[in-house]
């Protein structure tokens, strides 16, 4: 089984800061709004509020496809929600996935950097965190 990538970086990132740094436009509407359907390439419905995503590459779209079998779910919680950790793993439990998917997703991220090289780059002054 797997994680598609969209979820596993909005889980480390928040939904976001996801959608800064990859330089997606988007913009936030009421949940009620009616979103016409030429605009935008794609929209994440939510509990208080819509995301309109506009690709600019196919890059974009690609790792954004990810969310697409999660869009039933995320009516459930807030865009607050979606940039907190917590929520991710009631997604994940739709493909059967459990708590230690996210746990090991959260120890990539701690042991990304090993000892050894922390030591060596915080000697060189450079960044150990991503």
């Amino acid at each position: 089984k797997s994680i598609p990538l969209a979820i596993i970086f909005a889980y480390y990132l928040g939904i976001e800061n996801m959608l800064h740094e990859f330089n997606v436009s988007y913009r936030t509407a009421d949940a009620s709004e009616r979103v016409p359907k030429d605009e935008g390439d794609m929209v994440i419905t939510m509990k208080d509020s819509k995301l309109v995503l506009t690709f600019d590459n196919n890059e974009q779209e690609l790792i954004f496809q990810g969310f697409k079998s999660y869009l039933k779910l995320m009516r459930d919680y807030t865009l607050h929600d979606y940039n907190q950790k917590d929520v991710y793993l009631n997604l994940i439990q739709k493909d059967g996935l459990s708590i230690r998917y996210l746990n090991e997703l959260d120890l990539m991220d701690a042991m990304f950097v090993d000892p050894v090289s922390e030591r060596l780059l915080k000697k060189m002054k450079e960044p150990t965190h991503v």
